[in-house]
């Protein structure tokens, strides 16, 4: 879901240049680490014959099934059980290899157990395809979701258990995964916030929601699914741009009281669209912002809401540029 950007006012105000450097803004690249320590009950609702999963195997579940766990303050995990897809839950299965030291070095019998560099290669590796081929090819690695792989806990590790767990977890910034709920075909993949949402960017950390009072850098205005907003399976660009255009700017108008109300805060209407291969694989939604670049590029740090009182850019009240009345109504008429 490589996002391009758009503003009705980019040349003037250098903003597209200001979000080139963070074009994957909604990109998070993270993989369950596996459990650590953790224990616990063996997993087994898998509908496979007994005599194909080796005894010592953490867990037995067939693709399909959602995964999910608690995670403390400190990080540690619990709780690990299967739930019902409509729940929430941290993971869906799409493949299990209950015999994967065969298929990577990282998991040979005498390796030890792979850290989480280690385990994203085994991911991307052993889980991407067969995560593809689960979804019937409907799958926008851009998006919301990633591919990723859990790993046996360190006890079963030691016992000689090389299953791999492949599936798709839903990530924060932070790279940690995250409650979702319903299985991942049919879903719109694309990420994106809802309404009054504010973001902080960061080019190493891409986007994390932060409360509108503290720095940001994007308030989100209105979420719009493309399907809906334009009658095509694959809207291109340019047309997903001439209407995000005018929806963008009416959304900027309406959350902020009117046009007046946006002048008075130079802030300025921004969107983004996706790329078919992105609309292809399944995501379709995207944002309406509020946002402010700077002349010489970069983001302008915004803190404060920009429907409350108190909004500064970088640091500063609100300037609005002096600009001609607008002509009388009668002497347009005349």
């Amino acid at each position: 879901m490589a996002i391009s950007w758009r503003s009705a006012t980019s040349v003037r105000t250098g903003l597209i240049g200001a979000l080139a450097g963070v074009a994957a803004l909604f990109t998070y690249h993270a993989v369950a680490d596996g459990f650590g320590d953790e224990g616990g009950e063996v997993i087994d609702t898998s509908g496979a014959p007994a005599s194909s999963i080796p005894a010592n195997a953490f867990i037995a579940v067939d693709p399909g099934a959602c995964l999910t766990w608690e995670v403390s303050g400190s990080g540690a995990v619990s709780d690990f059980d299967e739930v019902d897809c409509s729940e929430q839950h941290r993971f869906e299965v799409s493949h299990v290899d209950y015999n994967a030291a065969k298929d990577h070095e990282a998991l040979a019998k005498d390796a030890t157990r792979p850290d989480a560099a280690e385990q994203a290669e085994i991911a991307e590796e052993l889980c991407t395809d067969a995560t593809v081929d689960y979804l019937d090819g409907t799958f926008d690695p851009q998006g919301r979701f990633s591919v990723s792989a859990i790993l046996p806990p360190t006890e079963f590790w030691e016992a000689g258990d090389r299953t791999v767990v492949c599936g798709l977890q839903e990530t924060d910034g932070e790279g940690n995964a995250i409650l979702f709920s319903g299985a991942v075909a049919g879903q719109d993949q694309a990420r994106v916030v809802e309404p009054e949402t504010c973001l902080f960017v960061t080019e190493k950390r891409g986007a994390r929601p932060v409360d509108c009072a503290e720095d940001h850098h994007l308030e989100a205005t209105e979420l719009i699914d493309l399907h809906e907003l334009l009658d095509e399976d694959v809207p291109s660009v340019e047309a997903q741009d001439e209407a995000l255009k005018e929806r963008c700017t009416d959304a900027a108008f309406d959350y902020l009281g009117g046009e007046e109300a946006l002048y008075r805060t130079t802030l300025q209407p921004l969107w983004g669209t996706l790329p078919e291969s992105s609309i292809e694989g399944g995501s379709h939604s995207v944002n309406c912002w509020l946002a402010a670049g700077r002349e010489e590029g970069g983001f302008s740090t915004i803190a404060g809401g920009a429907r409350d009182e108190g909004l500064t850019i970088d640091g500063e009240e609100p300037d609005p540029p002096e600009r001609l009345p607008a002509p009388d109504r009668d002497e347009q008429d005349a």
